[in-house]
């Protein structure tokens, strides 16, 4: 049991949000604000997406607009992309009214999926 917990532990403390843009206490953000943010940012997103350099990416259903900041990228599944050695999945935005388990079945489910795909 403590070894799980420091594996929790360890991929938590590995783990990082990059928000586009801050919504300043609105509960949705309009797609062509959020384009605004992702035009003026590119690179300062690329690069804190650089830095953490994580395996696994969350899109909270922002990929079409961040897509661009990587040309190279390749479909390997339904709505998983590839870029490099990091994987790109554009699922709901966490805030989405939707129950917590739909969001951790659909996650697991795309990265069970991508990995066979992508091998």
């Amino acid at each position: 049991m403590l070894k799980a917990c420091r594996q929790q532990r360890r991929a938590l403390l590995s783990s990082a949000v990059v928000n586009i843009k801050k919504s300043s206490g609105k509960t949705a953000s309009d797609r062509d604000d959020l384009l605004t943010y992702v035009e003026r940012d590119c690179e300062f997103i690329k690069r804190q997406i650089e830095i953490i350099n994580p395996d696994v990416v969350l899109c909270g259903g922002t990929w079409p607009l961040v897509q661009p900041l990587w040309p190279d990228a390749r479909r390997i599944y339904d709505r998983v992309w590839a870029v490099q050695s990091k994987h790109f999945i554009d699922l709901y935005h966490p805030a989405a009214l939707y129950p917590h388990y739909v969001g951790y079945y659909a996650l697991a489910c795309l990265l069970h999926n991508s990995a066979f795909e992508n091998n």
